[in-house]
């Protein structure tokens, strides 16, 4: 099993770390049993051509996470989402970082009550069974009930999949990763900003976090191992 999608390129200076620390890959196998997917941020703002904050290839993304879905309902896992939501006191220090969607711009992207924060139509809808997260910060874990839940479920092992990936993708991978998660990162099924923040944030996550591999790799090991 490759350590990334072979549409990545990974520096030899990373290959040689890995090969340092004598690391063996894949780092775990997976188990569906064990396994829920994570679908973070899909929402308007993110991913509609001319979006506020769209990212690059968002639209590819659909097709990806639509089958993923389908696989998880169908195997009767679960399917988590998370929506990022602002009200006009809630956003802190990412204001600054943000200013020209933050709430008290035009263009106010992500804020509690407009459109663009809906979940994007091309996807199926969460269902009543399933867990939808609001959060206000990167980190899909940060003050959420989402590791309650997933405890709860029994999950060992999260899919992660949507936007960015080097911001609430790799921030919710890190959290996860140090609360004893396995991470599964799937390649083509997250995008950012650029491709090469896209590109940097997975070769960064199969470095220390996880695993990173594309939806189709990923939908066959899992059947293999059902």
């Amino acid at each position: 099993m490759s350590f990334l999608p072979e549409n990545i390129k990974v520096p030899g200076s990373v290959r040689q770390f890995l090969n340092a620390v004598g690391r063996d890959d894949p780092v775990f196998d997976l188990n569906i049993d064990e396994c829920a997917l994570l679908v973070i941020d899909m929402q308007k703002d993110f991913i509609l051509p001319g979006a506020p904050l769209e990212g690059w290839n968002a639209m590819d993304l659909i097709p990806k996470i639509r089958d993923l879905v389908g696989f998880f309902r169908d195997n009767e896992r679960p399917v988590i989402w998370t929506v990022h939501i602002h009200r006009h006191n809630d956003i802190g220090v990412l204001e600054p970082m943000w200013p020209s969607t933050g709430p008290r711009s035009r263009q106010q992207a992500l804020m509690a009550g407009t459109p663009g924060v809906e979940i994007v139509e091309e996807l199926p809808a969460p269902l009543s069974s399933e867990l939808v997260v609001e959060k206000h910060r990167y980190s899909a874990f940060y003050q959420t009930d989402l590791e309650l839940n997933l405890r709860t479920m029994g999950v060992k092992t999260l899919l992660i999949t949507g936007v960015n990936t080097n911001i609430c993708c790799e921030s919710t991978a890190r959290d996860g990763f140090i609360r004893d998660f396995q991470i599964m990162s799937v390649a083509d099924a997250q995008t950012s900003i650029t491709r090469e923040l896209h590109e940097a944030a997975l070769i960064s996550t199969a470095v220390a976090f996880g695993r990173v591999a594309d939806t189709e790799t990923v939908i066959e090991e899992l059947r293999v191992n059902f």
